[in-house]
């Protein structure tokens, strides 16, 4: 005959006879099933929803910690060019029989305050509302890593052996679509940057020239207005900006048509056997598209890229074993 398994409530009966000592062991029993019951659940795996709620909180507190640090080496650029502008603004009244000294006295106050600010942000602290430094941003990428493994985890579910391997690779595929858009877009924005600057730098020189003659001053400033062209175009191409960009935004774009086309079972995966064989061809594919864009950044000598830390095939365990 089959053994019958208790339920909470028949722990508990309506009417419990505590004058009864025959019923002690019982009760006892019934409070120590509680309680490991009340224990297993807290070792329970947490929900999607928890996991995409620290996720989301995760990621909002490292956008505001990088917008904290761009502001502040923006306020250390500006205080600079502010210096900067007032030191020649001295020199140049100076030559005109009047003093200097106060405009480069207000421009170094600025610089110190400047650097004062950037000092302080970016130094070591212990997590305060002012810390920018280098230690935490590290460390909130670190917890957005684990959120992000803890996630395509509990996407992966139950699945073993070359399923799960598969589908933990597949489900990483956004975030280096994400990664690889994002380095596309900061060297097209850098070779756009240094093309304006070399477009706008030279109508200027001719405009100077035609407008206030050839005295010394000026034609020092024009001087220096094409130094900085040609050293602008010089640096646009050796570095060959535009052509990374574009590579770095191809292969986002093969590996996204290729990501969309195993989920739809479309075109190669269309006649896969079952979707251990589909995921299979899919992984086959993505890793071929990128030994031919490692090929690319070896040709154009472009350093590997250390910050990015790939997590296609890391689990949790072994993210814990390597800390």
């Amino acid at each position: 005959m089959p053994r019958r398994t208790r339920a909470i409530g028949d722990c508990f009966p309506a009417e419990p006879r505590y004058t009864d000592a025959n019923n002690l062991p019982e009760m006892s029993g019934c409070f120590c099933t509680l309680a490991c019951m009340l224990s297993d659940s807290a070792l329970l795996p947490r929900s999607r929803g928890d996991i995409d709620d620290d996720l989301s909180r995760a990621r909002q507190d490292l956008r505001h910690i990088l917008r904290k640090r761009r502001l502040t080496f923006a306020a250390y650029a500006a205080a600079i060019l502010i210096e900067a502008s007032l030191i020649v603004m001295g020199i140049y009244t100076s030559r005109q029989g009047g003093g200097w000294t106060s405009s480069a006295g207000i421009g170094g106050c600025l610089l110190f305050f400047g650097s004062f600010a950037l000092v302080f942000g970016l130094m070591e602290g212990d997590g305060n509302h002012f810390d920018l430094s280098r230690a935490t941003l590290v460390k909130r990428q670190k917890v957005v890593e684990q959120l992000v493994i803890e996630r395509r985890e509990s996407l992966i579910g139950s699945l073993r052996g070359k399923e799960a391997v598969y589908t933990r690779y597949r489900e990483a595929m956004p975030d280096l679509v994400a990664h690889y858009r994002k380095q596309a877009n900061r060297y097209r924005l850098a070779n756009s940057a240094l093309q304006a600057f070399v477009i706008v730098a030279a109508l200027s020189v001719s405009a100077i020239a035609g407008l206030f003659g050839t005295t010394f001053d000026l034609r020092a400033l024009i001087v220096v207005i094409a130094l900085a062209i040609a050293i602008a175009s010089s640096m646009g191409i050796l570095f060959r900006l535009r052509e990374r960009g574009s590579q770095l935004q191809q292969t986002a774009d093969q590996i996204e048509i290729e990501f969309r086309a195993v989920e739809l079972g479309i075109n190669a995966y269309a006649d896969a056997l079952d979707k251990t064989d589909a995921l299979r061809i899919f992984v086959e594919k993505v890793e071929e598209l990128r030994g031919e864009h490692m090929m690319r950044q070896r040709q154009l000598d472009q350093p590997s890229d250390l910050r990015y830390v790939d997590v296609s095939s890391i689990s949790i365990d072994r993210l814990g074993n390597s800390g």
